[in-house]
């Protein structure tokens, strides 16, 4: 048996490169799992080979499955150009497609397109023919270099549930770390105890002080009457005014209608006011002066 090696370059990835090594008997399918062992490529049925002259240009198709029913909408007019070229390629299924079928040339050139999370395009060539080795199980990757890059997704971070804390079901534990005083029941009853206590002693003042003896009574009504202004009230008069004492100075005046007799007590008024409140003005500058320690003699001054 002839054994085909292939070199596969993906578009894009310059340090991408697989040969692979197949028997000439074997199917597409058993190319196609072969790549699939070598790289991290996800598993698509929609994978397909071509047959491409030296240009590249796509001449037969060799597919996992079927063709899908053609679509009815598309994006532009170059995706619908490009979906009538593919459609009038000749198909066949890689279970059916053996090697030895589609190679016509010695450099023969394959296109893989994957479409399966991203699509990626593979160039494949054939580098030699060669026979089996016995032993070889085949088809096998000879040379692997480089690898795909992953599609990054972007994954909400999952934030981690604080674990429940446990609850201690000791109350006493539970009181010491809250530092809260524990309270025996001979004290509780203590302090019920003294609070009734101290209820019935007032209750017991609210009592004496509205319970007042008839004598204090008496007593004030008697003091009351000993008074003269009070006594008078009771009896219906009127009380006198008490008379306000004066030290000196003025004297009260007297109502008079004359306004002559007025002015004259005015007059005596002030010089009433000035004589006996202040004297004279002579005596004051003299004692003033001596006080202060001066001189009596009016020509020093």
């Amino acid at each position: 048996m002839h054994v085909y090696r292939f070199r596969v370059l993906c578009d894009g990835v310059d340090d991408f490169v697989r040969e692979i090594e197949v028997g000439s008997q074997q199917t597409f399918l058993n190319f196609l799992y072969a790549l699939y062992d070598c790289t991290t490529l996800e598993r698509s049925g929609e994978v397909s080979f071509y047959i491409s002259n030296i240009r590249w240009l796509k001449l037969k198709e060799i597919g996992l499955n079927e063709r899908p029913a053609p679509k009815r909408y598309f994006e532009d007019d170059e995706e619908l150009r490009a979906d009538e070229r593919r459609r009038k390629l000749p198909f066949i299924l890689m279970t059916d497609a053996f090697l030895r079928d589609y190679i016509e040339d010695p450099h023969q050139r394959l296109i893989l397109e994957h479409p399966g999370g991203e699509v990626r395009l593979f160039y494949i060539e054939l580098l030699k023919i060669s026979k089996s080795v016995d032993g070889v199980i085949y088809p096998r990757c000879v040379v692997s270099k480089g690898d795909l890059p992953v599609k990054v997704q972007y994954i909400a971070p999952v934030m981690p549930l604080k674990p429940a804390e446990k609850r201690s079901t000791n109350l006493l534990e539970e009181l010491a770390k809250a530092q809260i005083p524990l309270v025996s029941d001979d004290e509780t009853d203590a302090e019920e105890e003294d609070v009734d206590e101290e209820e019935d002693a007032d209750s017991l003042v609210d009592d004496t002080e509205d319970d007042v003896d008839d004598e204090s009574i008496g007593k004030d009504i008697e003091e009351m009457l000993e008074d003269d202004t009070f006594s008078k009230i009771l009896a219906g008069e009127s009380p006198e005014p008490k008379v306000r004492k004066q030290s000196g100075g003025r004297k009260p005046r007297a109502h008079h209608d004359d306004d002559d007799d007025l002015l004259g007590n005015l007059d005596e008024e002030e010089d009433s006011y000035g004589t006996e409140t202040y004297g004279n003005d002579d005596d004051d500058f003299g004692s003033g002066f001596e006080i202060s320690g001066g001189n009596n003699d009016d020509d020093d001054y």
